[in-house]
Formats: structure tokens, C-alpha cells, sequence
């Protein structure tokens, strides 16, 4: 199988159900993290409760807790933070999971459609969410500061935010901007170096972790926002370029972020160097498509991916879970959308 196919998932399912259930167990013991005294707590006072919330996978306390759950008739929820193209988010212990939850929260329309076809009779929900609107569109942000700090004045900023890691595909971002060859275009690389390979490019400047400040800043700076990652469960940062009005450019190949991004609207869905040159190359030398394209990228967070809404979701969707305990049928208790 192809890495990036759409049909990967399912292929990934049809492993995790032919392996013999002493595997899943292996791979709980090994992973963990175990906290007996958590549970024992969860045992004892759990009767206090009207919902439990388990999370994540693919870590081992989620089995355990919706165990708990269904053996004192609580109503249990399930955020998964699923990442359909990750190996180790499949095992059948936890598809038996989200089908026993009352609800999952699923991050994307696309997360709520693969969870559904993974595991049949289990309830996902579109969630997604928030970001701090008013962190992000203060006054306080300055690309202006991030400019001058950096030494990047004069220069477009392509901005990329995430982990130095593989499947986060900062090898397409770099090869697309290196085809550019514009010596006033630069990458800017800002995350965690988990793979501790050099970045040597006269495009790309690679600053490692920065405080939420320089991020925020960052964000303001930036002409494009580009992260081609292939392996997400939502996308946040497109949400916090969004927040800024910066058109982005996401990967084809990753559902949850192809659900996210409406190509063409909010910004641009590619899969080759090649094309993403293009769409960064096309955004960078027409300020007023890349400004309306930011423009529908703020109003989509705005009406649908701050914090007010999401929370309103999250408590309208307990408040019909606890008032319906052995009721109607899970398919009917779906929050109303915001």
C-alpha cells in the first residue's frame, strides 16, 4: 500500500481485525501510560459522575475507562485525536472502544466519516476546535517585531509551524521554495526538531521552538501559510494562520486537513513541490487574492472555531447524554451545530 493513499485506513483496519486479540494487549502493556491509582479512584467515585470523557488514542487508559463507564451506566465521550495515517491509531481494542462511547469527538467531517466506517455503531461527532481569538487578533501581535528580531525585513515569509519531523513533510515545503529561487522569498521553519536532520537552504530559516509571543508574531509576519503535512487529526495552526488572515496551503493527501481547507476559498490543497510552488509563487505575487482567500479563512473560525463555540457544543451534546441516560438511541443526541 501506497504511504498517502485514501484507502490506507481501511487497509490498516483490515490488519487490526485479522491479528489475534493477544497483540492488542501486547501493544497496551507496551504503550501505556497505566495509572492504577487513577482508575481506582474512577471505580470508587464514579458514581459521583453524570459523564466520563476518555482520550486518546492511541494510548492504553482509554479501554479501561470505557470499561468502567459501561459497567456503571455512565454515559462515556471519546476524543480520540485519531490520525488515520498512523499505523499505531489501528487496533481493534480501540475500534471496540468507539463503538461502546456514546459519543466521539471527532476533529473533522473527514474524522467523522473514517471513524464511522472504521467501526460501525459508534457515534462521531464534527467537533473540531477553538482558538483564542482575541490572542491572536490583538493588538499586541507585531510581524513588524518578528521582522526586525529575525532579521527578515523585506523578505515574503512563507511560514510553516510544526515538528522538524518526517511525516510533517517539511521536505515538500522546503523543495517547493527552493524552486522558487526568489532570494526575497524565505521558509520560515518554526517547531521542535525531532529528527535532527540540518536544514542547509539559503531560502529556509530554521528557528527551532519560539515563545507563544514570537508565534503570534510570526503568524502577523507571514505572507503564506504552509504546512503540507500528510499525518494530522485537525490542523490548528491553519486555524491560528486563519485567525491572522493568511491564506494557507495544506496536503491533499491528509483527510482530516483536506476537510478543513476549502480549496480554492479559504486557501489551497496540494500534493507535489511542484505544485505547491505555484499556489505559494501564485499567492505571493497577488496580495488581493491572497487577502480574500485570509479574509474567508477568518470568517469560517470565527462563525464555526472559537472557543465559545465549541464549548457550547461540548455542553449541549452532555446535557442531552445526561438527561437521555438509557434513552433514545446515541444517533439522535448530536449537539446542535453553532
Amino acid at each position: 500500500m501506497v504511504g498517502g493513499s485514501r484507502n490506507l485506513p481501511d487497509y490498516y483496519q483490515l490488519r487490526a481485525r485479522s491479528r489475534p486479540r493477544i497483540y492488542d494487549l501486547i501493544m497496551l502493556a507496551g504503550r501505556g501510560p497505566w495509572s492504577i491509582r487513577l482508575l481506582t479512584y474512577l471505580v470508587r467515585n464514579i458514581r459521583n459522575y453524570d459523564a466520563v470523557m476518555a482520550g486518546f488514542t492511541p494510548y492504553a487508559l482509554m479501554p479501561p475507562v470505557v470499561a468502567i463507564a459501561r459497567l456503571f451506566r455512565r454515559p462515556v465521550v471519546i476524543l480520540p485525536l485519531f490520525h488515520p495515517q498512523d499505523i499505531y491509531h489501528h487496533f481493534a481494542v480501540f475500534y471496540r472502544c468507539f463503538a461502546r462511547a456514546d459519543a466521539l469527538l471527532a476533529q473533522t467531517p473527514y474524522s467523522a466519516g473514517l471513524l464511522a466506517r472504521l467501526a460501525p455503531g459508534c457515534a462521531p461527532i464534527d467537533l473540531g476546535a477553538g482558538v483564542n481569538l482575541e490572542e491572536l487578533t490583538g493588538e499586541e501581535a507585531s510581524g513588524a517585531r518578528f521582522r526586525k528580531k529575525y532579521g527578515l525585513a523585506g523578505r515574503k515569509i512563507v511560514l510553516f509551524v510544526g515538528r522538524k519531523e518526517l511525516f510533517k513533510r517539511y521536505d515538500l515545503a522546503v523543495a517547493a521554495i527552493e524552486s522558487i529561487a526568489d532570494e526575497r522569498v524565505r521558509l520560515v521553519m518554526i517547531g521542535r526538531d525531532i529528527d535532527r536532520r540540518p536544514v542547509s537552504s539559503p531560502y529556509v530559516s530554521w528557528l527551532g521552538e519560539v515563545d507563544r509571543q514570537d508565534l503570534v508574531d510570526a503568524y502577523d509576519a507571514c505572507d503564506v501559510f504552509l504546512l503540507p503535512s500528510e499525518n494530522e487529526s485537525f490542523g490548528m495552526v491553519f486555524l491560528e494562520a486563519w485567525a491572522r488572515r493568511k491564506p494557507v496551503i495544506g496536503n491533499r493527501a491528509c483527510g482530516p486537513v483536506a476537510g478543513l481547507i476549502d480549496d480554492g476559498e479559504n486557501g489551497y490543497l496540494c500534493s507535489t513541490p511542484e505544485e505547491i510552488a505555484a499556489r505559494t509563487a501564485r499567492l505571493l505575487g497577488d496580495p488581493q487574492l491572497a487577502a480574500r482567500l485570509g479574509q474567508a479563512g477568518f470568517e469560517k473560525v470565527e462563525k464555526r472555531y472559537t472557543w465559545d463555540a465549541i464549548a457550547a457544543m461540548v455542553r449541549d451534546l452532555y446535557l442531552r447524554l445526561c438527561a437521555n441516560r438509557g434513552g433514545s438511541p446515541v444517533s439522535n443526541l448530536a449537539p446542535r451545530k453553532a
